[in-house]
């Protein structure tokens, strides 16, 4: 069995699949979102234990064994898309990867950050978890991070980089440049 290789950092180590960093880049904040993004699975992994379990209590074997099959298997599909799904702070850049079969993947640079706001439902405060979101300048793309505890360390490395980046370039000076061919 070939090693996984990961990308270490003084306080955060991340599977090296789960983000590409570009040249020069580090990361400054990493988190795993809760299992709540995948309530759904975890709800029919155990109903169908429940549902095992009574048939295991009137004497239906025959149904047992695909019915824990399926328990093992959306179960399983919740804990190892959770294991494959990162939040990401570098010094460039956000970035959410999240999913096992169906993978998705945004990014925000810090440079182009408009807002960064953080919230918590009453489900999040009980699981102590809360929500992320970073818009960009032109509102075209936004990173939602949502369910994951230390949310209000991951927004503030955000808020602490982008100070960062607007002490190195100044506030304002970022440049939105629209290319469109149509007054050529």
């Amino acid at each position: 069995m070939q090693e996984q290789q990961t990308v270490q950092t003084e306080s955060h180590n991340v599977p090296a699949d789960q983000i590409d960093l570009l040249d020069g880049e580090t990361i400054i904040e990493s988190a795993q979102p809760s299992l709540w993004n995948w309530w759904k699975w975890m709800a029919v992994a155990f109903g169908a234990v429940l549902f095992g379990i009574e048939a295991v209590s009137v004497g239906e074997l025959s149904t047992t064994g695909v019915v824990f099959g399926i328990a093992v298997a959306t179960g399983g599909y919740a804990y190892f898309a959770r294991q494959q799904s990162r939040y990401v702070v570098t010094d460039q850049r956000v970035v959410k990867n999240v999913g096992l079969v169906r993978r998705g993947s945004s990014d925000v640079r810090i440079a182009d950050i408009r807002s960064v706001s953080t919230s918590r439902s009453i489900r999040q405060r009980l699981a102590l978890t809360g929500t992320v979101e970073v818009v960009s300048v032109g509102g075209d793309s936004a990173v939602t991070m949502q369910n994951f505890r230390g949310y209000n360390d991951v927004a503030r490395a955000i808020r602490m980089q982008q100070q960062t980046v607007e002490q190195q370039v100044g506030p304002g000076d970022v440049s939105v440049t629209v290319e469109d061919d149509r007054y050529e």
